[in-house]
């Protein structure tokens, strides 16, 4: 997880036999969750979040998932990680 100008980039690993990835957010330790990004190619690893505010803390956190028999099956949640934008 990196910080920019007013936006974060988060990377991350691609497990075998996956779909996508479904990218958490929210912003300081009292936010809410909130899903910021549903990404449908499992080949694509990296994703930017702008328009953030400047010296915020936002954490993040990521999950893949796989169709099995029709239905959405879900990984366990990335470790959350956190970073002040800049």
């Amino acid at each position: 997880l990196k910080a920019g100008k007013k936006k974060a980039t988060i990377t991350w690993k691609r497990p075998r036999g996956v779909n996508g990835y479904e990218i958490y957010m929210k912003q300081g330790s009292s936010g809410k969750w909130s899903r910021v990004k549903t990404i449908t190619s499992a080949s694509t690893l990296k994703y930017t979040k702008s328009s953030l505010k400047k010296w915020k803390r936002y954490y993040f956190k990521v999950r893949s998932y796989k169709y099995l028999d029709g239905q959405k099956i879900y990984s366990p949640w990335s470790a959350t990680k956190s970073v002040v934008v800049k």
